[in-house]
Order: structure tokens, then C-alpha cells, then sequence
């Protein structure tokens, strides 16, 4: 998969009329942000590669808490994520079972509002979490920038990269990768774990449609794949019913109770279920 080219090499190029009839042409080339040639998402297009110049040198730091900051190089900028080791209940702390990476789109509401609470759950389950945003805040300003999926799956592919990196450099533990995320993140996690088959334990979508992923990605995943469905739509359930048959490896729908991802009730369920599916199919994996 070819990486997106980075709009501010063109922008900064040429004079102001010249730029804008580049960036057209490469918006439209790569698809990104609907790539139209509407001038709508022209001027948006220029917008976001002078927020990515004015964001350049500065590096927000994601939500306080405990963990490492991670900083993730891709071709528009550092993204960043928290990189938090297990805390299970108990005296002797275990090596972890692995490794979840806990995705985020642009804090989308179907995503990233209970993100840092099911993450904690997933740490008292002998889990490491690594909470990575997809998008960055200036990003999340334009329209349905969480929808692309091509864009968003280069991203994580540069986090699993990053994180493989590390374990092979001896900076963090040896230890299997698993992925979760929500709503629109989970065609995202669906495409990189059929791309990254060898380096992925097992996944766990709630809602989304991960049909958006692809029938080539569908069919490439053998991983064992976990469906928490909260959200009560007919054609959604339908669909990843569908979705699900087109899959060689394991998989399973899981009804849950309807509620936010803030929701304590709702995360509790989630962490329970998402832990469950990973252990099982953890067990006798190497560490």
C-alpha cells in the first residue's frame, strides 16, 4: 500500500494560485478527504497542510495519565499515543499476555469516549494497552476525515511498525499484538490485521461495519476476530453478519447492552468480553 504523499512539500513550493491546482490534482489522485475537486474540500485541503505547518515543532501531549508517551512518525506528522504496561490485581506482577493496541479516530463519540477506562480494564486483565489517535486534533475539524480508511490503515501500520521495532530492539517486552477499536476504527483494525496476519493475535470490533475494510481484507484475515454489537440498527447487524461469513479464520457476534462507550456498565461489558476473547485465544501462544 503506497503511502500518502504529504500536501506540505506542495504547498510550500509555489505561489499561492500554483499550489492550489497541485493540490487539487494530488487530493484527487489519492482519494483523501473525498478528493472531488470540490472547492470546499480544496480550501480544506490547503488549510490542513498550513495547520500541519503551524503544528510541526509542537507536540501535544495526549491525555494525562500513567504510561509512556509514544510518538508516531507518519507522512503528515507525529501522532501520538500512551503506551501504559498491566496492572493486574495481586502482589507479583506477570509478564504481560500482550500487547492491545487500543485505537481512536479523531475522539469520534463511537470511539474514544470510553477508550481510557476499557483500557484500564484491559491492564487489570494482565494486558498492555498502547491508546493511539489515527487522526490528529486539526484533523478532526474536517469533514469524515475518520472514514478514511486507506489513510487511517497507513497510520496504524506506522504504530505496529514502531512497537514491533521496539520489542525487537529490546525496548519493551517480547509479546503478542492484539487489536480493539470502535465504530469507525474497526474496518481500520480489520484491514491491517489482514495485511499484518503474522503479527496479530486477535481483534476485537464494537459496531462499525467492518465490511468497509474490504472483501480482499476480509477474506486475507485469519485472525480470530470478536463482533460486540451495542448498537441496535437491523441493517448494521445484517451487514457484519455478512461480513463475518466472508472470514476463513475464527469469529463470533457478540450482542451487548446498548449504551455509551462512557458508559460504566457498557465499558465494563466491553473489557469483559474483548479480555475474554483475548485470553482464550492467547492461550499457548509464545511470549
Amino acid at each position: 500500500m503506497e503511502t500518502p504523499k504529504d500536501p506540505r512539500a506542495e504547498v510550500q513550493a509555489d505561489s499561492h494560485a500554483d499550489s492550489t491546482a497541485k493540490a487539487q490534482a494530488a487530493a484527487s489522485e489519492r482519494g483523501e478527504f473525498g478528493g472531488r475537486g470540490n472547492p470546499a474540500e480544496l480550501v480544506e485541503l490547503m488549510e490542513f497542510a498550513e495547520a500541519l505547518e503551524a503544528e510541526a515543532g509542537e507536540a501535544p501531549p495526549p491525555a494525562a495519565g500513567n504510561g509512556t508517551l509514544l510518538v508516531i512518525p507518519t507522512a503528515h506528522g507525529a501522532l501520538h499515543g500512551r503506551l501504559t504496561a498491566p496492572h493486574p490485581a495481586g502482589d507479583a506482577p506477570a509478564p504481560p499476555l500482550a500487547l492491545v493496541i487500543v485505537v481512536q479516530t479523531g475522539g469520534s463519540a463511537d470511539s474514544a469516549a470510553g477508550d481510557p477506562a476499557l483500557a484500564a480494564a484491559l491492564r487489570e486483565r494482565g494486558l498492555t494497552t498502547c491508546v493511539v489517535d489515527l487522526l490528529t486534533e486539526h484533523e478532526a475539524h474536517f469533514a469524515d476525515p475518520c472514514n478514511n480508511v486507506p489513510l487511517l490503515t497507513q497510520r496504524l501500520l506506522d504504530c505496529l511498525s514502531l512497537l514491533k521495532r521496539q520489542m525487537r530492539d529490546g525496548e519493551m517486552p517480547q509479546q503478542p499484538i492484539c487489536l480493539y477499536g470502535a465504530g469507525h476504527a474497526s474496518p481500520v483494525i480489520v484491514r491491517v490485521a489482514g495485511l499484518r496476519d503474522n503479527d496479530i493475535a486477535a481483534v476485537v470490533c464494537r459496531d462499525g461495519l467492518i465490511d468497509l475494510a474490504g472483501m480482499l481484507y476480509l477474506h486475507a484475515l485469519s485472525a480470530p476476530l470478536l463482533m460486540l454489537v451495542a448498537d441496535p440498527d437491523e441493517k448494521r447487524l445484517a451487514a457484519n453478519r455478512r461480513a463475518l461469513q466472508e472470514l476463513s479464520g475464527p469469529s463470533e457476534l457478540l450482542p451487548c447492552p446498548p449504551g455509551e462507550g462512557k458508559d460504566e456498565d457498557a465499558v465494563a461489558a466491553f473489557a469483559e468480553a474483548a479480555g475474554a476473547w483475548f485470553a482464550r485465544h492467547l492461550a499457548g501462544l509464545p511470549r
